[in-house]
């Protein structure tokens, strides 16, 4: 195994070492030849421009007079060059005036009929200056080809005679020098493209010879590296397979005798740790066990400490409920005697309300909170934890004085006194002690604190739901007997306001004889105005039977369609002294609804009144009524507060709906979900405005919650509203309890 992992180490070397060979051989071959191919394509480029401005300062007679035999004479001295593949001469126009060169001789040569191109000569003749390019001959041969401008003038430079370098813009002879032919010279690049595949060939081989021999010096440089680290790795076998005391031989003083030394000394150090564990872990399996032991003991303790929390939960009396809960701390924690002290109502002194651990009831005990008991007075007032063990004499200021010394159950040596407290505030005293036992009372004391809070929450809670009921009952007994007043009131005020309006009436209709025009007014006020209060007087009286429970609905069959139209011709004579357009839409073929048809038309005429009276003139007022199925909707599970049998609606198929739309001021969005509450309007300036109670909307709302329904609203302000509400179109009553 370790001559394994030492030869994959080796090869890990030799992975690294390699690839630097590679891309040195790379680099440095890829540039040598980049920089030669540049060097000998630059001195080909020189070579065919010298040719080609030699064939064009040569060829000037020739092409002047266009005699073959000067112009024979300019190519002989150049289509003897070894690269040279093919010579043209060319006038002003283009036409070949004569070639030569190895190229043409070849069957099949397209150079021997290919004309001179168009752009080139443009270019030539307006320039003056030497062209070249590359042209794919056929097969696998490239031509470089170079076009010199031949120059016909009167005054020749000596740099351009003899040297062919340009001709100066400056001087003699400017602007007197016109381009009479084109000299076209064509070099085959078989000798270059030959020589850079020789160089290739050359480098590859080149590289092969240093990446064998980078091979070879990486192979030795690995055995070199691993040859000691395979003792080492062999030595650190045999000390992982237990041989601790087995040291590494060190035979060299570099890196890796340093590491081999390192290692025998970190061999002799974990000797030592081991035994060291071997040690710890016999002492930690001890440890682990008495531990498991304690938190199982402790477990089952916040186990019945939970339960006992969950008990405090009980609907029993107080002073029950503690005791029952203290038998089984008692058990749980384990001290011989638990007391729990509540203050009075004066908050003047303590009273024992539960106890457990005495041999005998210890009665009822009550001690003031004063210096006379120090212990609870503090610990209640002061919130503070007092814990006195028997090993410690009791302080003198926290001695019980006479004659509270004498009761038992403030006698003890060993003792811990806890506030109860919650939310920052005293609810009692928790004493425990083991005035018996005279066991330690450090080690139960955690789990005394958890119980005292547990129970500090429970008698406040317990404390507060008392208070609660107390309240909710007094609450009730205010509730029912406004009612009773109310109910008794409204028919004490009906009874002579019915014999005020019927005396008006008699005094209106003249039955007393005529009524002068001076008093005929205010007495059409104290008959409208004592209406308006008989119908007051009616709303709290509804009011007032709903709470009770003592209104009781009529069912009964009617037509919807008949009762819609009641209502608008009780209601049209307010619309049309308002001037508004008063609407019905009952939708056809509507059937007969089973309700209390008298409550149906109240709560209608309610909402109708109220649309036409906050409608402004020239608005509309539209009352719609249809049927609606139980499937399109959730049924609200609403129930009215009255002690009525309840219409069983999770059972109605069918639906009837009414809505009453106006064009008046609208409400609020926020206001929506409270003006079905009891006196309840939008704002105080309405009810001056307009009049009204508030009781109409809250009278409505019981009555449809007494057939099962629902009822609601939507609106925008000064856009107008819409009031709905749906009722079973055929009410049944479930009697069942």
């Amino acid at each position: 195994m370790v001559i394994r992992r030492m030869t994959r180490f080796r090869t890990k070397v030799l992975w690294s070492i390699m690839p630097m060979i590679l891309a040195l051989c790379v680099l440095f071959g890829g540039m040598s030849l980049y920089q030669h191919n540049r060097l000998l394509h630059r001195e080909f480029v020189k070579q065919g421009k010298a040719l080609a401005s030699n064939l064009a300062a040569s060829g000037e007679l020739g092409v002047f007079s266009e005699d073959e035999r000067f112009l024979n004479a300019s190519l002989r001295g150049i289509t003897g060059e070894e690269d040279v593949a093919y010579v043209f001469i060319y006038n002003d126009a283009g036409k070949r005036l004569i070639g030569g060169g190895r190229t043409l001789t070849q069957p099949g040569s397209a150079l021997t009929t290919e004309p001179l191109s168009d752009d080139i000569r443009t270019r030539i003749l307006a320039t003056h200056q030497p062209v070249s390019r590359t042209l794919k001959g056929t097969g696998s041969e490239s031509f470089l080809e170079f076009y010199a401008p031949i120059l016909s003038a009167e005054v020749r430079l000596i740099e351009e005679q003899f040297f062919g370098m340009p001709r100066s813009d400056r001087g003699l002879g400017e602007n007197r020098t016109r381009v009479i032919g084109i000299a076209r010279v064509g070099l085959s690049m078989r000798n270059i493209d030959a020589h850079s595949a020789y160089l290739i060939k050359l480098w590859a081989m080149l590289s092969i010879v240093f990446l064998a021999a980078g091979a070879i010096a990486a192979y030795a440089l690995s055995r070199m590296i691993t040859r000691p680290i395979t003792r080492l790795t062999e030595s650190a076998a045999r000390m992982a397979e237990g041989q601790i005391d087995q040291e590494i031989p060190v035979d060299s003083r570099d890196e890796i005798g340093t590491l081999a030394t390192t290692y025998n000394q970190m061999a002799k150090a974990l000797k030592r740790t081991l035994d060291e564990r071997t040690r710890v872990a016999t002492e930690l399996r001890d440890l682990n066990r008495n531990l498991e032991d304690r938190i199982r003991e402790r477990t089952s303790q916040l186990r019945h400490l939970h339960q006992l929390g969950v008990s405090m939960q009980e609907p029993l009396p107080l002073s029950e409920r503690l005791n029952l809960i203290l038998k089984g701390v008692h058990e749980v924690i384990g001290f011989d005697r638990i007391i729990i002290w509540l203050p009075d109502r004066e908050d003047l002194s303590l009273e024992m309300v539960a106890a457990v651990g005495f041999s005998s009831a210890p009665g009822t005990v009550q001690v003031p909170i004063s210096d006379e008991v120090p212990t609870l007075a503090r610990a209640y007032r002061d919130r503070v934890e007092i814990v006195i063990e028997e090993r410690h004499e009791v302080p003198p200021e926290l001695r019980v004085q006479p004659p509270h010394d004498k009761v038992p159950a403030l006698r003890s040596r060993s003792f811990v006194v806890l506030p109860l407290i919650s939310r920052r505030r005293s609810v009692g005293v928790l004493a425990a002690d083991n005035a018996v036992s005279r066991k330690p009372i450090a080690p139960q004391l955690d789990l005394l604190r958890i119980f005292a809070s547990q129970a500090a929450v429970a008698i406040e809670n317990a404390q507060l739901f008392q208070e609660v009921e107390e309240t909710n009952r007094q609450l009730a007994r205010a509730s029912r007997h406004k009612s009773e007043f109310l109910a008794n009131m409204s028919h004490e005020l009906r009874t002579p306001l019915n014999a005020i309006l019927g005396f008006t009436e008699l005094i209106i209709d003249e039955i007393y004889g005529k009524v002068p025009d001076e008093l005929r007014e205010p007495i059409e006020d104290i008959h409208t105005n004592g209406r308006h209060l008989l119908r007051l007087i009616n709303d709290v009286l509804d009011l007032s039977k709903i709470e009770a429970g003592h209104m009781q609905l009529n069912l009964g069959e009617y037509s919807v369609q008949s009762f819609i139209d009641s209502v608008i011709s009780a209601t049209r004579s307010l619309a049309v002294e308002k001037r508004l357009e008063l609407i019905s839409r009952v939708e056809e073929g509507l059937p007969a609804a089973v309700s209390d048809s008298k409550r149906i038309i109240q709560i209608l005429m309610n909402l109708v009144g109220n649309a036409i009276k906050f409608t402004p003139s020239g608005g509309s007022v539209i009352v719609t009524a249809k049927r609606v199925s139980s499937s399109e909707f959730r049924v609200s599970s609403l129930e009215p507060e009255t002690r009525n049998p309840k219409p069983e609606t999770s059972k109605i198929p069918d639906f009837l709906e009414v809505s009453v739309a106006d064009t008046g001021i609208g409400i609020p969005t926020e206001e929506l979900k409270s003006i079905f509450g009891e006196f309840s309007q939008v704002d105080s300036s309405i009810t001056r405005e307009y009049g009204g109670s508030g009781l109409g909307l809250s009278i409505a709302k019981r009555l449809v919650e007494m057939h099962g329904g629902s009822i609601w609203a939507e609106s925008q302000v000064g856009k107008g509203s819409i009031f709905y509400f749906r009722i079973p179109l055929r009410t049944q009553w479930d009697d069942s309890p």
